[in-house]
């Protein structure tokens, strides 16, 4: 019997002494040796370029939904059938990477192993004819882009497992792959699919009824392919950014066929392995064994009270809701409002922070209705309401079908949107609603994840990793949510408060400051938008008289600008607990005037927003303050700079206008101060 070893000559590895030639490998072929599965492995390897691939790739082309060591099997079974006909070999050490060397050499490309099929064995397959020489049969690789605006892909794959798409290229065929491009606002890749039928008529294409998921009308194409989802890609490791580094030129608003650069890159990228099965698999045990009885109480106890809720709140009744059926602070423990942040805690909390993310709420000390965050557009709180019906409906009506891109764009709060959907669907939408948490259970998970997607989103990304992996079958979707805030919670909750704790220690070292050191603020600031007359003008229209020192006006206006951040402060720091965000925002102009900004705050998805606020003391029908250079450019050259004036401070109930860059668009520069410099020579 002949040792056989790996040898590595050149960088190419393989084993010593191996002489088994194609006659060897055609008699080996026709006895069988080669089952259904190696033989097809064998093909699928045959049809790359020069034979050669990685293990990574042929899986994330062939066998997305399988790891690594669908083909590990493979190979070792076909290996010791090799072994055991020809007799006359025995391999160093038992170990599985020896038997991929019966077929393929291997070489390292500085990440993982690539494998070409011996020639031996090719030319085995090819004088036998059982591969097609002319490469036939390999699969193309093509790149649709989806509009959401016209088509909600999201829905029409939730509901069918199989779509008829436009076909604008005829070289398209059966057995052909194609990653489907979603556009902006997502701009990236998120389903791969596999071609069943090429160039059917519209006349086939009914009898898979998609006409619910069309935004816009959609009249008759000559042909149609209809495609058959392998695989759901959640992450943005696909992006627009990436693809156009890997070759894929511009912004993909075509069909067209991935170059081989392109393909390497998203083929090898595919297979990002994840989810830890074993760890997972004990984790469930020990929470079945030590939690899950305690816990099943209050699932049950929370179901009947949800079967209440979606009962008395049908999409009817939403609509003919007064503000005593919606509000809270009413005293009534069975309106809308106090349903979805009380009584329904056991399906996901979104407890804490102000009545605000509900748009409305009465108000016991001044005994009236206040209108808040989105909804302060409003004229009365009557409008109000009539809008947040409209919107509570909407967001009801795009859960059940999917239709992401229409809740995004809702104006309800993130929380709620998310609050409501895993009330009406349960079975759909998963009641976790901080973005922290989900960023955090990802982690744990070893999910790829995109911390910039809104919250919806990442509801059903954690909603299709439960469906997709059998380990959480057992789990119900209460129990599922519950898992992973009894297993991982823990260490979530502590960074939580380490964070806090740094934080408030950040802003307490600030406020020491003795210059904010006035007396509580007792009111409350209003946001009140607003619609242009004319022309916009930053910098006051007036003639002045006489001479205007304006470092000492602005002196005197430190007190009333000191207010009006401080106002600002805390109404951000509402807005935030609305989104069911655990950052505060912090006080930049303390420590770095020349930042161009007075306050750093968050918008709803957590990024960066950056706060210049203007104040005035009295009354203001109009836009009116000044800006300096340094604000200017932060204005002009940032998305994230907003500026924030506040006015009407001698009331109880300020008032804020939203500046954004979109508006700044409208506005007229006014010049009232000019830096003189020059260079000067003293004269003696």
């Amino acid at each position: 019997m002949k040792l056989l070893r790996i040898i590595e000559r050149n960088g190419i590895y393989f084993f010593d002494d191996f002489n088994v030639g194609v006659n060897d490998w055609k008699m080996m072929l026709q006895n069988n040796l080669f089952d259904d599965k190696s033989l097809e492995m064998v093909k699928q390897w045959y049809y790359e370029n020069n034979h050669t691939s990685s293990i990574q790739a042929i899986v994330a082309k062939y066998h997305p939904c399988l790891s690594n060591d669908y083909y590990d099997e493979i190979v070792v079974c076909l290996g010791r059938r090799v072994f055991k006909y020809l007799n006359i070999y025995e391999i160093e050490e038992e170990d599985n990477s020896f038997y991929w060397y019966t077929i393929f050499e291997s070489w390292y490309n500085g990440n993982y192993f690539i494998w070409k099929l011996k020639d031996e064995v090719c030319t085995a397959l090819e004088e036998l004819n059982y591969v097609d020489i002319t490469n036939g049969l390999r699969p193309k690789f093509w790149l649709f882009p989806c509009n959401l605006e016209c088509y909600n892909v999201y829905g029409a794959f939730e509901k069918y497992n199989e779509l008829y798409w436009r076909q604008n290229l005829v070289n398209i065929k059966i057995g052909d792959r194609v990653f489907i491009y979603v556009a902006k606002p997502e701009s990236k890749i998120s389903f791969y699919c596999e071609v069943q039928e090429v160039n059917a008529t519209y006349e086939q294409t009914i009898t898979i009824d998609d006409s619910n998921f069309y935004l816009k009308n959609e009249y008759p194409h000559k042909r149609y392919v209809k495609l058959k989802l392998l695989k759901r890609i959640y992450d943005n490791r696909f992006n627009l950014k990436q693809l156009n580094r890997h070759d894929v030129r511009g912004n993909v608003q075509m069909q067209q066929e991935i170059n081989e650069i392109g393909l390497e890159f998203i083929l090898r990228k595919m297979n990002y392995c994840y989810l830890n099965i074993e760890e997972i698999e004990n984790n469930i045990e020990i929470y079945k064994s030590a939690y899950l009885e305690n816990k099943q109480i209050k699932f049950n106890a929370c179901e009947v009270e949800r079967q209440k809720f979606i009962k008395k709140f049908s999409i009817n009744e939403i609509r003919k809701m007064n503000l005593i059926d919606y509000c809270l602070g009413l005293g009534t423990d069975d309106n809308f409002s106090y349903f979805l942040e009380n009584r329904l805690r056991g399906s996901g909390s979104i407890k804490g922070g102000t009545a605000q993310k509900f748009g409305i709420f009465y108000s016991r000390k001044i005994k009236k209705f206040v209108v808040l965050g989105k909804c302060s557009q409003s004229k009365n709180e009557i409008e109000a309401l009539e809008n947040i019906k409209n919107s509570i409906a909407e967001v009801i009506e795009a859960g059940e079908v999917y239709d992401l891109y229409t809740i995004e764009a809702n104006k309800l709060a993130s929380i709620v949107k998310g609050k409501i959907l895993a009330s009406y669907y349960p079975n759909k939408y998963i009641g976790i609603f901080c973005n922290e948490d989900f960023d955090y259970f990802f982690y744990k998970l070893g999910v790829p994840f995109n911390k910039k997607i809104s919250t919806v989103r990442k509801q059903y990304q954690l909603l299709k990793l439960k469906q997709e992996n059998k380990v959480f079958d057992s789990l119900t979707f209460y129990e599922f949510m519950s898992f992973l805030y009894t297993m991982y919670g823990q260490d979530l909750r502590t960074r939580k408060k380490e964070t806090n704790k740094k934080i408030s220690s950040k802003l307490n070292t600030k406020n020491a400051n003795k210059k904010l050191e006035h007396t509580p603020i007792k009111q409350k600031l209003i946001r009140e938008d607003y619609d242009f007359v004319g022309n916009g003008i930053i910098g006051r229209n007036v003639k002045r008289i006489g001479t205007v020192n304006f470092e000492t006006l602005q002196k005197k206006r430190t007190a009333i600008g000191l207010l009006g951040e401080k106002l600002v402060l805390e109404y951000e720091t509402e807005l935030l607990h609305s989104y069911g965000l655990k950052y505060i925002p912090e006080h930049i102009a303390l420590t770095d005037p020349s930042a161009g900004y007075d306050i750093l705050s968050y918008d709803e998805n957590g990024n960066e927003k950056y706060i210049e606020v203007k104040t005035r003391k009295a009354k203001c029908a109009k836009l009116d303050f000044f800006i300096t250079a340094n604000e200017k450019e932060k204005f002009e050259h940032s998305d994230a700079y907003v500026l924030y004036f506040v006015s009407d401070l001698n009331s109880a109930f300020p008032k804020l206008r939203i500046v954004n860059k979109e508006t700044y668009k409208k506005l007229k520069l006014e010049p009232i101060m000019f830096h003189v410099k020059a260079d000067i020579k003293v004269l003696k």
